[in-house]
């Protein structure tokens, strides 16, 4: 996938004025110092991002590494996170949400 094409994937999924995204790598956990797991074990209840599958949180906490991505699509309320280990299975993830919600 080109910077071009992840562009315009990225920007297929904003349709409002005041839509945002943020793009991120053991953001919630490297700069506190945890691993993957401490970091979820710590995050409230409920909060866990929508995992690209159980297989890709495993992996994700096996490898310590957690990619999120979080996007306000129509407004600065109302957002979606997902996550995976890596960035190619995010991708997939975001992909397959496209075409499920159609």
């Amino acid at each position: 996938m080109t910077i071009s094409e992840i562009e315009n994937t990225l920007r297929s999924i904003l349709y409002g004025e005041y839509s945002s995204l943020q793009l991120s790598f053991n953001d919630g956990n490297g700069p506190n110092y945890m691993t993957v797991a401490e970091y979820l074990d710590s995050s409230a209840p409920g909060s866990d991002p929508e995992w690209a599958s159980e297989e890709e949180k495993a992996k994700a906490i096996a490898t310590n590494s957690m990619w999120m991505l979080q996007w306000y699509p129509d407004t600065p309320i109302g957002s979606y996170t997902i996550a995976a280990s890596t960035l190619p299975a995010l991708f997939d993830h975001l992909a397959a949400m496209r075409f499920l919600r159609g």
